[in-house]
């Protein structure tokens, strides 16, 4: 049986601040436009690789989505920049 390792949460993951993004700079396209209710709505261009996690960081405080395509986090996010996210067996986190 494998023991646990123990790790600093920054050592796994960087918390970043999502990007600006109005509603009249918003260009329809296929990426989805992550805030902090989740999708609001479409852009041409991304900012975040997929797969990622935000998290509400102003209006929906603390709430998480995972987001497994390329998106662009919006401003009222803080999202997930993680080492080898979505590189681990989803069912036991090895590697």
């Amino acid at each position: 049986m494998r023991e646990w390792k123990t790790y600093k949460l920054e050592e796994l993951i960087t918390l970043q601040r999502g990007h600006d993004l109005t509603r009249t700079q918003m260009q329809h396209g296929k990426y989805p436009v992550a805030g902090s209710n989740g999708v609001i709505g479409f852009h041409n261009e991304f900012t975040t690789k997929g797969p990622s996690v935000t998290i509400g960081r102003s209006g929906n405080i603390g709430n998480a989505y995972y987001y497994d395509v390329n998106f662009w986090a919006h401003n009222t996010t803080l999202y997930l920049t993680p080492s080898n996210f979505g590189h681990r067996d989803k069912r036991s986190g090895a590697t």
